[in-house]
């Protein structure tokens, strides 16, 4: 009961971080909820599987870290380096309001350490509220960087998280090479062809819609 409550105070705060980046920079959220969602259980299952699953909770922030930029890039069609800032901005923002909850909760004695860290939806629950509020706050003032994009989705950007990926993997490999269990051997590898497979179809389609877009220009003139 505690890991599927965990499971979902996790993916509603992923959801609220990720409508924070996003709101941040300006980009549409109400058509893209689904994404959304879809990233934020992503998210989700990749920290527990390493925080729970493994037990290494200070190994988790970067492949959740990296598994958000690379959905980015995939379902948002955004370059790599936006999709690095989007989800850097939302971590630290979170990361931040959260730091500020524990101060304030364990030096008022309402909880203690201890009850952190077997339950986080008493950190988690303020931070999402503060979160979506300050998101209300961006999107009634109109606040948030702004950028342009010119043929965003271009080969480089595919290539790079292809990269990223395969470092990650690596990253893992190396951390758990002590373990004789394959089935931790095997998830992280499965998960990289997949991740790999999703960027690959991803850039091919693109390629496609571009040439398509070509060749209507060209008919034009």
């Amino acid at each position: 009961m505690n890991l599927a409550l965990s499971f979902i105070f996790s993916s509603l705060e992923y959801i609220a971080m990720l409508m924070l980046s996003l709101s941040a920079f300006r980009l549409q959220i109400r058509y893209s909820l689904h994404k959304i969602v879809l990233i934020a259980v992503i998210m989700t299952i990749v920290s527990m599987y390493i925080r729970v699953g493994l037990g290494l909770s200070s190994f988790a922030v970067l492949p959740t870290f990296v598994s958000e930029i690379v959905m980015i890039v995939i379902l948002f069609r955004l370059p790599l380096l936006f999709s690095f800032l989007i989800s850097l901005i939302g971590t630290l923002a979170t990361a931040t309001i959260e730091l500020v909850f524990v101060s304030i909760e364990v030096a008022t004695n309402l909880v203690t350490v201890e009850d952190l860290q077997n339950n986080n939806a008493y950190v988690q629950i303020p931070t999402i509220i503060v979160i979506l509020l300050i998101m209300s706050f961006l999107l009634t003032r109109k606040i948030g960087f702004h950028f342009t994009m010119r043929d965003a989705i271009r080969g480089y950007n595919f290539y790079l998280s292809a990269i990223l990926v395969i470092a990650v993997l690596l990253l893992q490999f190396e951390l758990y090479s002590f373990e004789r269990s394959l089935v931790h051997v095997l998830i992280p590898v499965i998960s990289t062809v997949v991740f790999l497979l999703c960027i690959y179809l991803s850039y091919k389609h693109n390629q496609k819609l571009w040439k398509e877009r070509r060749e209507r220009l060209e008919k034009r003139k």
